[in-house]
């Protein structure tokens, strides 16, 4: 007769997670051994046994502070860029749209103009 079969066998048995190959050894050997069938029994009997508890709900906080780690993190919003004075460029002049395109995220504002540095550095125009 060969070895017993041992208990991680027969609780793979049980749970049908041997391959094919274990699954015939195992079920040869039990054919023919009445001490591991008995084995398997008793572990049955245990399984049947702990799948009939009751088990207690968890309290509320706990099954909170288990999920926490699981979560998915919180969205954050994010609000739009705030518009800023383009007063290097273009405050001294009307905003047309060709400008505010060029600078999206920009509101050109007259009263806070300061002169266009470009025309600032230009020498008046005299006639020769």
């Amino acid at each position: 007769m060969t070895e017993h079969l041992d208990m991680a066998i027969l609780s793979a048995y049980l749970d049908n997670e041997l391959d094919a190959a274990a699954q015939r050894h195992a079920a040869a050997h039990l054919a023919g051994c009445p001490q591991c069938r008995a084995t398997l029994a008793e572990l049955d009997g245990l399984g049947q046994g702990l799948r009939a508890l009751a088990c207690p709900e968890l309290p509320a906080e706990l099954q909170a502070r288990l999920q926490r780690p699981f979560a998915p993190p919180p969205v954050r919003r994010v609000s739009a860029p705030r518009r800023r004075s383009c007063s290097a460029c273009c405050s001294a002049m009307p905003c047309p749209a060709s400008r505010r395109a060029a600078h999206p995220a920009t509101t050109c504002s007259p009263s806070s103009a300061a002169p266009h540095p470009a025309r600032s550095a230009r020498a008046p125009n005299s006639a020769t």
